[in-house]
């Protein structure tokens, strides 16, 4: 009898070697856990003299802590002769002849209302310790019981039932999976294609996902993966030609002449397919993926979320997640985006991730090192999600464990988890050695028979294909293959099709656009935004309501907010739909915007605009959780899937923006040129130098005009199409033409706002109702009085700091222009040379700037004025610093005041 925690360890440490149990529970609290669970009810089940009562003991230890000793991994047997699972330890006779009733014990055999111990515990383990297992004990009550029925019942059913012809067609689809990764190792020696070998399975499980998902009512799917197994993926399943495939590896191009673009490697390609299941049709969306692993989760979930809005519902669209194992334990944007699943804001009722578990990650084999819990998808747990692991060597429970996948997320609208474990032949890439790092490993995959030839030699053994079949199925693949080596693609890029075909390649960013509204609609929007029936607190009514209400009475001291406010409206009753999400931006950052009012009585949240019309766009304004990396992905996601809608992430300071740098290099600055793929996602960054400290002063404004594609050196025509705008506006007209002219053109570009704080509410950047009126159009210069048309010195300066050198330039009496460059990208050389030829008396013409010398715009624009306008500027502004900004309000007033007595 176990009595202790303490003797039933001992009692586990001598029924299972030290190394199988270090394999099973790796960390000792984890033994702890299991041994505290047995111990403390054991006493009570052996004592019993009802069997239902031990045997329905032993279920619920299977069910917890099956998946700790099953046969998942292709390489290793799952551990024998333990005690935990032993009908012993709980004072079962494995021989006793009665007949358990299995609905008094909550269990499930396919066919049988009752079972013998011997039938019962052989059950148990073909489903909790064989090929496949699952964890589920963390779900909440209704969602166990519909796990336990799924995989003790349904999970065997479907793979008894399961007809010749589907055993046929998955045995081709890995065939066909393995010959292509031989045919490119033959023909293409030097390629780092990142093969799918040892992982072949992958590619039925997608299939069996997308055809339940067909029959569950599912139109759409979008897809997100790694470089692992996507040529495959591509080639046998979403029916990407093998020859563009080989056009590409053999360097012929594949963007169209007319079109500009830079493309991107092999392992990054996209693919958007409709197939047919039956009579039901499938569009399937494979988004493009960087390098960065993992960091495509985000955008294919915004992207999800996109089409879900545009059907008004989630139940027609799956989103699927394919993580590699190292990746999955060590990219932390899983995490930060797994928390998206329960969150209003950001959900897409549900995502399937299959980790393709090679075991390994570069060199690093996961329990070695690659992680530091049992097992790579225990994310899971943190969100409640169950997850299911899988042996890749038996594609039949395989396919089976996809079925019950889709049926959860269908079922609760909630994540699930597939681990596929498998192995990788190879190494990281084809050209790696891997036994130079992993001799042990590789020598057991080297004595491995392929996934496929195991597959056949079951179905031969049960004369469901022949070995002429097999033959055939091989020699027909190669033979494809070499024909469509011959073929010569180009041109092969699917560029502004669907939704976007009304819209074109930028050509001329520089060009005017008109964006004023007419007075009439600017006042409706502007009353209108500000009606509720509901209780607002009192100090918004007075000092937000009641003052915008005036100015749209005044037609007058439009700032900056209201600006704002009105571009939406107008673009909501044009029937553009927008999307702003960030920290605080339901209310804003400095409390300047209220998007939302909330009910002083229940918390109940009011959007005014929303209320325009009975036809209008839809409004969707989410104060986000607090995250940059994963929401500024999911809103570029978001944005990529209709040039209808305007999707705007604000950050809560620009300061903030860095930890989501992969999201801004690899998709937001690159995208289009890439993968041709456009996006009018608007970045919002509040900047200024106030003396709150190098945290909450800069977006880092150097880093993206540093990012931008941008010739310093001669005005060609690729500073017509730069790869995005990057505005510093200072007048609250500026921010509604920005806003507006984002969705009037013909085409989309990523706008970076520095916007302002402060100033926000400074009168000085207050404009009229007639500054917004048709006829009127954002400003990218904005030249000084005429009264300084003959002063000797010209300054030139970006932002709100205009207002500063405004204000000292009255206060001592200086006589200078101040010329605003409110556009930096694309950089508006023609304006300013217009505005040099001007002051034809100017001696001293300066960059003045608050930032410090290492970052602001200086050294952006120093040699497009010395290059492209002929003029040499003198530089006035802060030394460089390491940190962004002065640490104290006493240091920044004392390093304005060095600054201005330069000028």
């Amino acid at each position: 009898m176990i009595v202790s925690t303490l003797s039933r360890t001992k009692n586990l440490k001598k029924a299972i070697k030290r190394n199988q149990w270090n394999r099973i529970c790796r960390k000792s609290h984890q033994g702890l856990a299991i041994t505290r669970f047995i111990s403390l009810e054991n006493n009570v089940y052996q004592k019993s003299s009802d069997l239902n009562c031990k045997v329905a003991k032993l279920v619920d230890v299977y069910r917890k802590f099956g998946h700790l000793f099953a046969s998942v991994n292709p390489l290793q047997n799952g551990v024998q002769n333990n005690d935990i699972l032993d009908p012993a330890t709980y004072g079962i006779d494995i021989n006793d002849p009665a007949q358990i009733p299995l609905a008094d014990i909550q269990f499930h055999i396919p066919g049988k209302r009752s079972s013998t111990v011997k039938d019962l515990i052989s059950h148990l383990k073909q489903t909790y310790i064989g090929d496949f297992t699952v964890e589920s004990s963390y779900l909440k009550p209704n969602e166990s019981e519909w796990i336990n029925e799924a995989v003790e019942l349904d999970y065997h059913q479907y793979i008894k039932q399961m007809p010749d012809a589907q055993r046929r067609k998955i045995l081709k689809f890995i065939v066909e999976s393995e010959q292509l990764d031989s045919f490119l190792h033959m023909r293409f020696s030097s390629l780092k294609r990142y093969a799918l070998q040892g992982a072949e399975t992958l590619i039925v499980c997608l299939d069996q996902i997308f055809e339940t998902a067909a029959k569950n009512g599912i139109s759409d799917v979008v897809i997100g993966m790694p470089h692992r197994g996507r040529l495959n993926t591509l080639s046998n399943l979403l029916k990407y030609p093998e020859s563009n495939l080989f056009s590409k590896i053999s360097g012929h191009k594949q963007i169209p002449e007319h079109v500009f673009g830079t493309d991107d490697v092999l392992s990054h390609i996209s693919q958007s397919i409709t197939l047919n299941y039956g009579s039901e049709e499938l569009n399937i969306s494979l988004i493009n993926n960087p390098s960065h692993l993992e960091a495509e989760i985000p955008v294919v979930l915004g992207k999800a979320r996109a089409k879900q809005d545009y059907y008004n519902g989630n139940d027609q669209v799956l989103c699927i997640m394919i993580h590699g194992d190292a990746a999955m334990s060590g990219q932390g944007i899983l995490y930060e985006t797994a928390h998206m699943t329960n969150i209003e804001s950001h959900s897409t009722n549900g995502v399937i991730h299959i980790t393709v578990n090679n075991q390994v990650g570069f060199t690093m084999e996961g329990a070695k090192g690659g992680r530091g819990s049992t097992y790579c998808t225990d994310v899971a747990k943190v969100i409640d999600a169950p997850v299911i692991h899988v042996n890749a060597n038996n594609p039949d429970a395989v396919v089976s464990s996809s079925n019950i996948a889709v049926g959860y997320q269908r079922e609760f609208g909630k994540d699930v988890f597939i681990d596929l474990v498998g192995y990788r032949r190879y190494g990281h890439n084809e050209l790696d050695e891997p036994r130079f790092t992993n001799p042990s490993m590789y020598e057991k995959i080297r004595k491995m028979e392929p996934v496929p030839k195991l597959y056949f030699n079951e179905l031969y053994s049960k004369n469901i294909v022949s070995k002429e079949e097999y033959t055939e199925m091989i020699e027909d693949y190669k033979n494809h293959l070499i024909s469509e080596k011959e073929k010569i693609v180009t041109d092969s890029f699917d560029h502004l099709q669907g939704k976007w075909e009304n819209m074109n390649q930028a050509t001329d960013m520089k060009a005017s656009v008109e964006t004023g509204v007419s007075i009439d609609m600017l006042k409706e929007v502007g009353i209108k935004s500000i009606e509720s029936e509901i209780k607002i607190h009192p100090s918004i009514k007075k000092m937000f309501a009641q003052k915008r209400l005036a100015k749209m009475e005044s037609g007058k001291d439009i700032d900056w907010a209201t600006a704002e406010t009105l571009a939406f409206g107008s673009l909501l009753l044009e029937g553009y739909n927008i999307r702003i999400s960030g920290q605080d931006v339901e209310r804003g950052t400095f409390s300047q915007r209220h998007h939302a009012f909330v009910d002083q009585k229940t918390g109940e949240k009011h959007y005014p605009l929303n209320q325009l019309a009975s036809k209008q766009g839809k409004f969707y304004s989410y104060s986000s959780f607090l995250s940059e990396y994963g929401v500024l992905g999911f809103e570029y996601g978001y944005s990529i899937e209709t040039p209808k809608n305007l999707v705007i992430w604000e950050a809560q300071y620009g300061d903030f923006v860095n930890t989501a740098q992969v999201i801004l290099d690899q998709f937001i600055f690159s995208g289009e040129d890439k993968w041709l793929r456009q996006s009018g996602l608007v970045v919002l960054l509040p900047h200024g130098y106030d003396g709150a400290g190098p945290e909450h002063s800069s977006c880092k404004l150097e880093r993206f005009l540093a990012a931008a594609n941008v010739d310093v050196v001669n005005d060609s025509d690729i500073n017509k199409r730069t790869n995005m705008r990057v505005v510093f506006p200072t007048t609250a007209a500026n921010c509604f033409h920005m806003l507006r002219r984002q969705m009037i053109t013909d085409y989309r570009k990523p706008l970076i706002v520095a916007s302002p704080k402060a100033f926000l509410r400074n009168p000085a950047t207050f404009v009229t109702l007639d500054d917004l009126a048709p006829g009127t159009t954002f400003q990218p210069v904005i030249d000084d009085e005429e009264q300084y048309k003959e002063t000797k010195k010209l300054v030139f300066c970006s932002g709100n700091v205009y207002y500063d050198l405004a204000k000292h330039r009255q206060e001592n009496n200086i006589d200078m222009a101040i010329v605003r460059i409110e556009e930096l990208v694309p950089f508006p050389s023609e304006k300013v040379n217009q505005i040099l030829e001007k002051y034809s008396h100017k001696e001293d013409i300066v960059w003045y700037q608050e930032e410090p010398q290492n970052g602001g715009a200086f050294r952006f624009v120093d040699p497009i004025f010395r290059n492209i306008c002929g003029t040499e500027l003198r530089y006035v502004g802060q030394e460089p610093l390491a940190p962004s900004a002065q640490g104290t309000k006493v240091l920044h007033n004392e390093s304005v005041q060095r600054t201005l007595q330069k000028l």
